[in-house]
């Protein structure tokens, strides 16, 4: 499904069908799109140089895609919007022009031992309420955050490796509430988790280390919980909570953490906001 002056394919209005080893590239609008309760079963295909999004699920759009290839189009790779709610699994999202995945607006969708990597702007963008579920997923060496949250967007991250991106692994802001579990947050050229400008979020049981700067910054009235973490390694501080944020970090790990070449675990500025900590190590010291 080649060159069309519209979508390669769209199925609506409660469509099935099966696609085995298409290949969907160089089309004007979406290179797939499901919506209206379609429900499509998508395998092996590659959907690729498309002139706007590639993959579009809206209006409730369901669809099952296994061990697809999205990538190199110059909209977002993957679209879910208005309560669409797709099953993917060991599909491979990478070298787009845009986000390699969005969600907004209620979009859903569970992702398997997936691999997002190498999109210009946000491996993953959740925002307006949407709500994803990542599993075993890898999001790496992007130009950009690998996991960005605003406006309210939630998702849950479990098991996931995050790394290598340029910008932070993991920022959040505008009320969005994002929840990590068991994840690893390493090696990236920037901070590992940035929370600001009212940005909450849960972190347990994960892995922050060897970020370029701090493993967690908290600024402007952001406030994260973090439980259970291990956060070391850092080029910066492990922990730092500027100005007016807050949050509460409770028996995490914390070591190797150097500012300047001094050890710097933690790190509270001047007007943070409400900070509390127990039985984390070290010792959260007096302020």
């Amino acid at each position: 499904f080649r060159n069309g002056k519209d979508g390669g394919v769209m199925v609506c209005d409660g469509g099935r069908g099966k696609f085995l080893d298409c290949e969907i590239y160089e089309n004007v609008a979406s290179g797939f799109g499901i919506m209206q309760s379609g429900n499509p079963t998508v395998t092996g295909c590659r959907i690729h140089h498309g002139k706007s999004i590639g993959v579009l699920i809206s209006e409730e759009g369901l669809g099952e895609f296994r061990d697809c290839e999205i990538y190199e189009n110059q909209e977002t790779g993957f679209g879910v919007f208005e309560k669409g709610n797709p099953t993917v699994s060991g599909c491979k999202f990478y070298g787009g022009k845009n986000n390699g995945l969005v969600f907004q607006e209620d979009g859903f969708g569970e992702f398997r031992d997936c691999e997002i990597y190498g999109n210009k702007a946000a491996g993953i963008g959740v925002m307006k309420a949407g709500n994803p579920t990542f599993i075993r997923c890898k999001i790496h060496d992007g130009k950009n955050a690998g996991v960005y949250a605003n406006d309210s967007g939630l998702g849950e991250f479990r098991d996931c490796e995050i790394y290598g991106n340029e910008e932070a692994g993991v920022g959040v802001t505008d009320l969005a509430n994002p929840t990590f579990i068991g994840c690893k947050i390493c090696n990236g050229g920037n901070t590992g988790v940035h929370v600001k400008e009212n940005g909450l979020g849960v972190f347990r049981d994960c892995e922050i280390c060897g970020n370029a700067q701090s493993g967690i910054e908290v600024w402007d009235f952001g406030n994260l919980t973090v439980t259970g973490c291990k956060i070391h390694d850092g080029k910066n501080s492990g922990i730092c909570v500027h100005d007016k944020g807050a949050g509460t970090f409770t028996a995490n790990t914390l070591s190797k953490n150097y500012r300047d070449g001094k050890l710097s675990n933690w790190r509270i500025e001047f007007n943070a906001g409400k900070v509390k900590g127990s039985g984390n190590t070290p010792e959260m010291p007096k302020r």
